[in-house]
């Protein structure tokens, strides 16, 4: 998640355990801990140009590495002696901090390598957006009254388990989403090959469905109150998956250059969990499908082929921008809904 969102967490959790010995100092420890493993953007310039998202939780994330980062980040207050004279609680604040970062992260749809170095494949539960308000506030609020009044040390654990219990109802509503996802396919004649389902961004209301079946992904909107019956947006158009065989012709470019196309492309396929198709309007760029501006297919990011250029023949390409007229209607989809979207009882009767 966002690195606020993992700084409060850390800080509230380990408040909640080492408030007694530390006061305010596990507030600090925690916060500190719980960024630890998002210092990995400083491995970006170290990765190629042409795919900048390689390091974006790696293996800094792994909950194998959480006693080595614990540690280390414990080792930081050492030279300071009202931390040293609690050294075991600093330890523990450090440690539980930092703990819970790789989960939340699991909880995204980003993908978190939290088994590295026994396996690199990134893990993703899709609960919860990268960022989410609803799951953000509660701990600021508890921290903030635990900061003003230490004496109030309950607004802490209470305004976990709110985030907590936040995250369950995502959950459910995954659930919901997922099952909404089955019938809808059904509807089509088809048999699912595999799937996810996004939560857009900031709420648990308004979802983004992909599935493939017979090598092609089909993208829709789901709309799921919190009570009621699901309402559907159908995509308008499928795209075939993209596989590594399907590169043009590369031939004429030098070893280096070609070399990087097929690795940077092997990469994208991989990051993206094998949803990478040609974009619907640029057969040059190649596109995470999981993630976009609509319900179908308006992809975020991808690389870009430029075969016409023979010392710099692949780049990253970032097809977004802060657009508030986007984010004005995702919410207003969220509280009022979308005449484009179907009641979900047209395709239960299919």
């Amino acid at each position: 998640m966002d690195i606020l969102t993992q700084a409060l967490l850390g800080a509230s959790v380990s408040t909640a355990v080492c408030h007694r010995p530390l006061g305010r100092k596990a507030t600090l420890v925690g916060a500190i801990a719980g960024y630890v493993p998002d210092l990995d953007i400083l491995l970006i310039p170290f990765s190629d140009p042409a795919f900048p998202f390689e390091y974006p939780r790696p293996f800094s994330h792994s909950l194998l590495l959480i006693p080595v980062l614990g540690i280390l980040t414990a080792l930081l207050f050492m030279p300071f002696k009202s931390f040293r004279q609690h050294w075991r609680w600093v330890f523990l604040a450090s440690m539980v901090g930092l703990a819970t970062h790789a989960p939340l992260d699991w909880c995204t749809s980003w993908g978190t390598m939290i088994l590295w170095p026994i396996t690199d494949k990134r893990y993703a539960l899709d609960i919860i957006a990268v960022i989410d308000p609803l799951f953000t506030i509660p701990l600021i609020i508890g921290l903030l009254v635990y900061l003003i009044r230490p004496n109030r040390t309950k607004w802490v654990p209470v305004t976990l388990l709110i985030a907590l219990v936040y995250m369950c109802l995502a959950a459910i509503q995954m659930t919901r989403v997922y099952n909404a996802q089955q019938i809808l396919a059904e509807s089509r004649g088809h048999h699912i090959d595999r799937s996810r389902v996004n939560t857009t961004l900031g709420n648990i209301i308004l979802w983004r469905s992909y599935y493939v079946y017979n090598d092609r992904i089909y993208a829709d909107g789901i709309r799921m109150p919190l009570w009621g019956s699901a309402e559907i947006r159908e995509g308008e158009q499928s795209l075939p998956v993209f596989h590594i065989e399907q590169l043009p012709d590369i031939g004429h470019l030098s070893e280096k250059q070609q070399k990087r196309i097929k690795e940077n492309t092997v990469k994208l396929i991989k990051f993206s969990n094998g949803y990478a198709a040609l974009h619907p309007e640029n057969p040059n760029v190649i596109c995470d499908m999981r993630y976009s501006l609509n319900h179908s297919f308006q992809p975020l990011w991808g690389v870009e082929l430029h075969l016409d250029q023979p010392e710099n023949a692949i780049t990253w390409k970032r097809m977004y921008a802060a657009r508030w007229d986007i984010i004005t209607d995702l919410y207003r989809t969220c509280v009022i809904g979308d005449k484009t979207y179907q009641p979900f009882s047209t395709y239960e009767k299919k």
